[in-house]
């Protein structure tokens, strides 16, 4: 028997916009329509992602284009006076109520298919999503974990050693989310989910994690952990020697999900950028190393004039409120 469709959700901003083309391109080639019924794009940038630019990631969503949709974080939520960090964590929970599916794969922009995946890549024959586990004990999220789950009244200690991994893609029980997020919301009068969300500190894949935890009674029946973990290149791997132990990951584990974070492409050094740029020409991702490559420098020209607006931001308002005290 088939697993049910899923539907994706993926974030993305400003300085993303090639690795969403990129996410784009992969879908068409190693998801069947059959298996996707719905692909929600948050655009989270300043301004909003220009008409060209949507139709030409919906040109290469390829046989998927037509069930591509588009939504404005205001058009998920009230948004909240909140970094955009949590802003982005809310997205992804309550654009649950946006959801056909009984699951959804949340993706971050830095993620791709680099092999053949459907609806059994991420959800049991169970229903259960495909979630790996590790120990958090030396882990640098530890506090933020024993803070979720003191808020949900589960013994911190005994959920450290394994615990659901927070990285995309994630795989989310529509109507738990929905569900979690009613429970969360009315603890506070008038209800309200994202004033309890972030007046606590939580993390989204955390708090959802914890809940169904607690409310399944083990982290086994509430996911898969047996999942394997997609190999990734992060800033802190950003080396050639980092790029090419990723690749090498992908061909032992055929995994069908790949991931380079932007600030990862940002810094890779010109030998990593041409295995890497290989890497994707392999996998059917660009027509050639030049095009991979000239894409990677329009990225880090989007991704530096981000960085400099951002701090000039901070440095501004900064000054302004020293100017105001």
């Amino acid at each position: 028997m088939n697993s049910p469709a899923i539907t994706l959700v993926t974030v993305a901003f400003e300085a993303e916009t090639m690795l969403l083309a990129l996410q784009a391109r992969s879908v068409a080639r190693y998801l069947s329509p059959a298996d996707v019924r719905e692909i929600l794009v948050i655009d989270n940038s300043e301004r909003g992602m220009s008409s060209g630019y949507r139709r030409r990631v919906n040109s290469a969503y390829g046989p998927h284009a037509d069930r591509v949709t588009w939504l404005r974080p205001e058009e998920i939520m009230a948004i909240p006076r909140a970094s955009g960090w949590y802003v982005q964590q809310l997205l992804k929970l309550s654009v649950a109520d946006r959801v056909q599916t009984p699951n959804y794969v949340a993706l971050d922009a830095k993620d791709h298919f680099v092999g053949p995946a459907g609806p059994a890549t991420f959800v049991d024959a169970a229903g259960r999503g495909r979630v790996p586990a590790y120990s958090y004990r030396e882990h640098p999220l530890r506090p933020h974990l024993e803070r979720t789950l003191r808020y949900l009244e589960l013994p911190p200690d005994s959920l450290l050693d394994p615990f659901a991994a927070t990285v995309t893609p994630f795989t989310f029980e529509t109507d738990q989310v929905r569900e979690m997020m009613r429970e969360v919301g009315r603890r506070r009068t008038p209800e309200d989910f994202a004033g309890e969300f972030i007046d606590n500190q939580l993390l989204e894949f955390f708090l959802y994690s914890a809940w169904l935890t607690r409310r399944r009674g083990s982290l086994r029946n509430a996911f898969d952990i047996e999942a394997e973990r997609f190999p990734k290149v992060w800033k802190r791997t950003a080396t050639t020697a980092g790029v090419d132990e990723a690749i090498q990951l992908v061909r032992q584990l055929s995994a069908p999900v790949f991931s380079v974070h932007r600030r990862a492409l940002a810094a890779l050094p010109p030998t990593a950028l041409r295995h890497l740029a290989r890497f994707w020409v392999e996998r059917g991702l660009f027509a050639s190393p030049p095009r991979a490559l000239g894409a990677v420098m329009a990225l880090r020209v989007k991704y530096l004039s981000h960085e400099v607006s951002r701090r000039l931001r901070r440095a501004l308002g900064s000054r302004s409120g020293a100017e105001t005290a």
